[in-house]
């Protein structure tokens, strides 16, 4: 594990999120499709200020994770990755997703899952906490 410093600041974020198809559809199954998305994804990545550490996608939702800094929140990555990357998939897939999605220029449904990660357990940052009570 490797912190960051920028402008006074040390950091280590890091989140895991997970976005679903709209409806489940099974899209990722068409690999073209699965392999824009991922592709899509690192774009959108490289032109803010997080980082893709991971991805993966099963047949009916993607998985990332996602390092990021305390400045920017979690929701407007979220918006980053789906916003941008529901506009291009449709201009590369207008065709297909256009008799899956009956036109509606939707690909992934309204929610999301997000859990943050760290290299440290539940267990030891308690009892790192209950510990600064003694050194007062």
């Amino acid at each position: 594990m490797e912190y960051i410093s920028k402008n006074r600041k040390k950091y280590y974020l890091r989140c895991n999120l997970v976005f679903v198809t709209k409806h489940r559809k099974n899209l990722f199954k068409n690999n073209d499709i699965d392999f824009k998305i991922k592709d899509l994804f690192y774009e959108i990545s490289k032109n803010k200020d997080f980082e893709i550490e991971t991805i993966e996608s099963d047949n009916n939702h993607i998985h990332l994770l996602v390092s990021y800094p305390p400045n920017i929140s979690i929701s407007s990555i979220v918006r980053s990755f789906k916003q941008n990357s529901t506009y291009w998939i449709w201009k590369s897939f207008e065709t297909y997703l256009a008799k899956v999605y009956f036109r509606e220029k939707t690909f992934f449904s309204d929610g999301y899952f997000v859990s943050s990660v760290g290299e440290l357990d539940e267990d030891a940052v308690k009892k790192y906490i209950k510990k600064q009570k003694d050194r007062c």
